[in-house]
């Protein structure tokens, strides 16, 4: 309730002033560990110029509306959610690889579902964002399981728990900080997202035109995060304390909340942001993905213009 309320004042003072000063430089994240590093960054004053602000959405849904509309200039989203953008023929950069989901992401079943194959003519409480559809799909797929035999049950971010434990669902698809605390409550994971590795894969986009005008800003961010990252990459004391206080947990999950995802490095960035490197197979493959689950219909996108490491 305590999480709730407060991301409820964030959004509200949010949605009623677009942007406090025109000068403002905002960033629009939804709740997920690997977007903390910026969120962290700002608590503790670690960007060079006061003008970069961050933002929490509910869902991914409502940071990519944000950005689409102009109400943000930067935005951390999943790739299936950057395709989505860029089939609308939405102009930005991508500029850093954020992180790989390799088990953060997760289905998880009641004590009656030991597998994917018992989901076949039960209800699954699912996000109702691009990431959800796909990920839920995906996990069919590899499942071999009929996914039009299952009922979808649309429940964001926040009402995953509370779902889990009072509603008469079978399973969620949710994520961390969620993921542990529906763990406590006797769920079991049967499908997870190391079984998809590099597909869940998180970025940082620009708006075309506020990257053109603020480099030395975009730069600010991208060097933070490097010299931020690590203190979530090997968590400490003090990192692990912020957890716990944000997210009202204890220090056995706040410990746990980075399993299952990999930060990615500026070496990694460099290599996997080379043209036909890995960001590029995966938007390939992606496109394929959701143009087969008729989540997008124009495939012809190009992914080169969208990738500069220009401050990786």
């Amino acid at each position: 309730m305590k999480l709730f309320l407060y991301y409820l004042i964030l959004i509200f003072v949010f949605s009623s002033c677009s942007k406090e000063k025109e000068n403002v430089f905002l960033i629009g994240t939804n709740t997920w560990p690997g977007y903390e590093v910026f969120h962290y960054a700002k608590y503790k004053n670690e960007y060079k110029n006061s003008n970069i602000e961050i933002r929490n959405f509910f869902t991914a849904t409502n940071v990519s509306n944000a950005f689409r509309n102009g109400i943000i200039d930067a935005a951390t989203l999943t790739l299936d959610e950057v395709v989505l953008l860029a089939e609308k023929k939405v102009k930005f950069k991508i500029v850093l690889i954020i992180d790989y989901s390799n088990g953060a992401d997760v289905i998880i079943g009641k004590e009656h579902i030991n597998s994917m194959k018992d989901l076949e003519g039960k209800k699954v409480a699912v996000e109702h964002t691009a990431l959800g559809a796909y990920f839920l799909s995906r996990a069919a797929v590899k499942s071999n399981i009929d996914l039009d035999r299952v009922q979808i049950i649309p429940r964001s971010e926040n009402e995953h728990l509370n779902a889990f434990i009072s509603e008469n669902i079978d399973a969620v698809v949710t994520f961390e900080p969620v993921k542990s605390q529906i763990l406590e409550h006797g769920g079991k994971i049967i499908f997870d997202s190391s079984k998809i590795p590099g597909e869940v894969v998180d970025v940082l986009i620009i708006n075309e035109e506020s990257y053109i005008k603020n480099k030395s800003i975009v730069k600010d961010i991208i060097q933070t995060w490097y010299k931020t990252m690590p203190k979530f990459k090997h968590l400490n004391i003090e990192t692990i304390d912020y957890l716990k206080k944000k997210f009202d947990i204890n220090d056995e999950n706040a410990n746990k909340m980075y399993d299952g995802l990999i930060l990615v490095d500026r070496n990694q960035n460099l290599l996997h942001m080379k043209k036909d490197g890995l960001i590029y197979q995966n938007v390939k493959n992606l496109i394929h993905i959701l143009k087969k689950s008729n989540l997008i219909l124009d495939d012809n996108i190009s992914i080169e213009e969208y990738i500069t490491d220009e401050f990786i």
